[in-house]
């Protein structure tokens, strides 16, 4: 969710360029709610190699690999083949070596801002907030149609350390009543 920010921010830098999202088939369904994407492919990533062709097939100038810590992301950026790569470099996990431009990953700033520090690698004035539009109704699926403004709350973790990360549920509910008064 915090890459639908600096997308807005590369659309607006790029407006010509086509801007596609990289990702896994679980986070297909976020994806298609960033306006400002042209495209979205779910890669294979249980099967690197054909992950590895169906980059290849889009032939990229530039990716941008958003992943902090598993070294398979900079893997398939590295075999993307794209005449420009840029990633992390985090502490311990030796993955910076992939990347033509490395950014320092830190623990002392908000995650949106390690994102940002990514594409002012490109010179992209970054300020544009997280946002996703509203579900589109795809010819089928009757989805509702969001007639007020909304807010979109993840509550969970991911990754190795999603315990130390968690927060609460009763305080996310303390949030909503909070937010919603």
């Amino acid at each position: 969710m915090l890459l639908t920010g600096i997308i807005s921010d590369l659309r607006r830098a790029f407006p010509a360029a086509k801007l596609i999202l990289f990702c896994g088939k679980s986070n297909r369904e976020a994806a298609m709610l960033i306006k400002s994407l042209d495209q979205v492919v779910v890669l294979p990533l249980s099967r690197p190699l054909k992950a590895i062709w169906t980059m290849r097939q889009h032939r990229a100038d530039v990716v941008l690999d958003c992943g902090q810590w598993p070294r398979i992301d900079a893997l398939l950026t590295w075999a993307a083949d794209a005449g420009c790569t840029v990633g992390f470099r985090t502490a311990g996990q030796f993955r910076h070596y992939a990347y033509d431009h490395r950014v320092e990953h830190s623990d002392q700033l908000h995650e949106l801002d390690n994102f940002r520090n990514l594409v002012r690698v490109l010179g992209v004035q970054t300020q544009a907030p997280p946002t996703l539009a509203p579900p589109r109704d795809d010819g089928g699926v009757n989805r509702p149609r969001l007639k007020r403004p909304y807010l979109v709350f993840c509550p969970f973790s991911s990754g190795s350390c999603w315990r130390s990360k968690q927060w609460p549920l009763g305080h996310w509910a303390e949030l909503v009543d909070r937010v919603t008064e």
